[in-house]
Order: structure tokens, then sequence, then C-alpha cells
């Protein structure tokens, strides 16, 4: 017999595991506490772990199972590439921003120089207004009056009043 038990696999220590799946004994230990890895304690507390040939393990990989994550290359590489579109993101809208920022500055010159001439005009009109009324309050009494009064038939007949 090759020392394997039917559908257990071979019996082995726990160091002796953690090197024939080139990972680290705590990796093993977590593999053991997740039930990937059969095992099984002894009376003396030692751990004897079954491996069956079939265990996931890449060839030179290092299953880092002490910090949770059994794949660190694959999940740094991921985490790379969303950094990186991330920062493309960041920069696309830092760079709409901009933008948007320069419309607003060029929306407020105008409306500044519209503002402007809008005054101007509002102070011309109001210019006009007080000559015409200058002219007005200038002309001499008698000229308001006949402008206020119209000279009836009878005088204008037998007086020659205009």
């Amino acid at each position: 017999m090759d020392g394997t038990i039917d559908g257990v696999g071979e019996p082995m220590s726990l160091s002796a595991a953690a090197t024939r799946l080139g990972i680290t004994q705590a990796a093993v230990r977590k593999r053991i506490k997740r039930g990937t890895l059969a095992a099984d304690k002894g009376e003396d507390g030692t751990w004897t772990v079954w491996i069956t040939g079939e265990e996931p393990v890449k060839d030179g990989e290092v299953d880092s199972s002490d910090d949770g994550t059994p794949y660190r290359d694959e999940l740094i590489t991921s985490m790379k590439a969303e950094i990186g579109f991330l920062r493309s993101e960041l920069r696309r809208v830092g760079e709409e921003k901009a933008e948007s920022d320069r419309r607003r500055d060029v929306l407020f010159s105008q409306f500044g120089d519209q503002l402007k001439a809008l005054t101007q005009t509002t102070t011309d009109v109001q210019s006009q207004v007080e000559a015409v009324a200058h002219e007005i309050v200038s002309e001499p009494a008698s000229v308001v009056e006949e402008k206020q009064s119209p000279v009836s038939w009878w005088r204008r007949v037998f007086l020659g009043e205009s």
C-alpha cells in the first residue's frame, strides 16, 4: 500500500504538509480552519493533515492565508488596475471642472460687459430726460399758459389775440 487511505489521502504532519504544498504552516492551519484541507487533531494536540494531491496550489505560489488573502498577487494586480482607472476618472473630472470654471468666467465677463453697457445707456437716457425737463421748466410762463389754455374764438375775433 502507498500510505493513503481511500478518499482521504496521505497522512502527514502540519509542517510536512506545508512543505509539500509549498505554503506556510499558518496557511495550512487557515486551510484546515476553512475546511479546504482534511485534518485531525490528535490527543496530544498535534495535527495530522490528509493530502490527496488535489489541493489547489499553483507552482511557486505562497498562500498567505495569515492575512486572509490567498491570492495576493492577483489582488494586487486587480487593485493596481482599479487605482489606474480611478486616477484617470479623477483626471477627467478635474478637466471637466476646469472647463466648466472657464465657461463660468467667460459668462461672468460677458455679463459684466453687458451690465456696463446697460448702465451707460441708463445714464444717457437719464441725462436726456433731465435736458428735456430743463427745457420745459425754463420756458417763460406766458408760453406755458398759452400751451395750457387755448384762446377762445371771440378773443381772437374781437381782441385780436392769437
